[in-house]
């Protein structure tokens, strides 16, 4: 059966006389005011603690203890870390050993941009940096001290003169000092402790004299052996 096709509309269908009204907001997907910010505040350096600048200031009187670019007389205005922050562990441990008195050292701002930025190198070969993975401990590394030369720093704001064995001019010995007991009983914790932490316990034996340098049965020239400064 055909079917007839629909007349044409003569009048246009009424679209009424409401509009639709949209109930919910469109949501801007536009960037967030400039002047807001999401994220969390990072957090700035942490001050060292009062009693180590208190022991780094008595130590160097004030003044620069690197030297190299105004001679040891520039008031120390900062504090330069021999090895970088954080250095020796996670967490309050890292803090504590990197902020420690040996491993930090008045300087003024010329010779503490030196020895960061500009003559890394040098800083090195003298001490004023120290490897940040080595495992040599910040006082047991010499360093080139602008009022006192070549000298060991302690963990109290003191220093002593460094045995010359160590300071070499391709590189610095680690120093490790001993007690006169353990010295003339011939006890070796010590110094077994300090081979097992640089590889060499198991090598077959060492030998050393005091002040000289300590060589592994390898053939390695490790450390340099020295008496506590208070024996």
């Amino acid at each position: 059966m055909k079917r007839s096709p629909m007349p044409p509309r003569r009048q246009p269908m009424s679209r009424g006389s409401k509009q639709l009204s949209r109930k919910a907001p469109i949501r801007s997907t536009g960037a967030p005011k400039s002047g807001k910010t999401t994220g969390k505040k990072s957090a700035g350096p942490r001050p060292l603690p009062v009693k180590v600048v208190a022991a780094v200031r008595a130590r160097s009187g004030g003044l620069c203890e690197i030297g190299l670019e105004c001679g040891g007389l520039a008031q120390a205005v900062e504090r330069a870390h021999r090895t970088g922050k954080g250095a020796g562990g996670p967490g309050g441990r890292g803090r504590a050993a990197s902020n420690s008195p040996s491993n930090l050292m008045d300087a003024c701002r010329r010779d503490h941009d030196r020895v960061d930025r500009a003559k890394v190198t040098d800083a090195y070969l003298r001490g004023h940096k120290i490897h940040r993975h080595g495992l040599a401990r910040p006082h047991e590394v010499p360093v080139l001290h602008a009022g006192y030369g070549w000298v060991l720093l302690d963990d109290h704001g003191g220093w002593r003169s460094a045995p010359a064995a160590a300071v070499r001019g391709e590189h610095l010995l680690p120093v490790l000092q001993i007690s006169r007991r353990e010295y003339d009983l011939g006890e070796t914790g010590a110094v077994d402790r300090a081979l097992a932490r640089f590889g060499h316990l198991d090598c077959g034996g060492h030998s050393f004299r005091l002040d000289e340098v300590l060589t592994c049965a390898c053939g390695a020239e490790l450390l340099v052996v020295t008496l506590l400064e208070a024996e």
